[in-house]
């Protein structure tokens, strides 16, 4: 008879060291792989993954929440733990999964109806232009009458021949923007861009133009050193 509290015991001990193994893979795989579905939800919305960066975070905090607890009402499961143990377990998944979706729902950045445009660019430039190995060293800039901003590079490649920088630029408050670009040791080119503020969203980037090439004020033309062409939309508002 003393014989079933030490097997009920070793049983109970058992189960506590499977619930605990399976909660610790669980979070890991969710911490491991967790954003996985946000890069999935980024790329089927079209957004931009870093534009979606707390999203991002919660969903992999909530995924690891809740393998890790899938993980333990598995393993009370398998080993027939009691039925309260079983249904707290599954209570508590229920809740922290019901939880992270609202925390990902209310950090999600939610597209808006007008605002500051946010343009995507694919820059082709002529034949045989050399570029520098570090794309930090391409400076390219939206310009505000005088006042210029950063414009974020997000790849430099190859279109056949030419080289072709993708990028993305928050149009500035201006009747008359204009970018520009400098590659080191050269000329600051600048021309002009075919948006105002009120411009409209677009699923697909529009056909290839040629750059207007205009002076700043104040500055010395500079001649076309050959073809370049580009093409934009506008992505979203800020």
């Amino acid at each position: 008879m003393p014989e079933r509290p030490i097997l009920k015991s070793a049983l109970s001990a058992g189960r506590f060291v499977l619930a605990l193994a399976a909660a610790g893979g669980g979070a890991w795989l969710g911490f491991r792989y967790g954003d996985a579905p946000g890069y999935l939800l980024a790329d089927l919305l079209d957004r931009d993954p870093a534009e979606l960066k707390d999203t991002l975070i919660w969903g992999v905090i909530t995924s690891a929440a809740f393998l890790a607890l899938a993980g333990v009402w598995l393993a009370l499961t398998l080993t027939r733990a009691a039925r309260r143990a079983r249904l707290t377990s599954l209570i508590a998944l229920g809740v922290v999964t019901l939880g992270g979706i609202g925390l990902m729902a209310a950090s999600y950045d939610w597209p808006k109806g007008s605002g500051t445009p946010v343009i995507d660019f694919e820059l082709r430039l002529p034949p045989g232009t050399v570029l520098p190995p570090n794309q930090n060293d391409i400076r390219m800039l939206v310009w505000s009458d005088q006042s210029g901003q950063g414009v974020q590079i997000k790849e430099v490649r190859r279109s056949g021949p030419r080289p072709e920088i993708v990028g993305t630029l928050v149009l500035p408050e201006t009747e008359a923007p204009t970018m520009s670009i400098q590659l080191p040791g050269g000329p600051e080119r600048h021309w002009r861009l075919p948006f105002t503020s009120d411009a409209k969203l677009d699923t697909a980037l529009g056909p290839p133009q040629g750059l207007e090439f205009v002076t700043p004020l104040g500055r010395q033309p500079i001649p076309s050193d050959g073809d370049y062409d580009i093409r934009y939309r506008v992505r979203k508002y800020m």
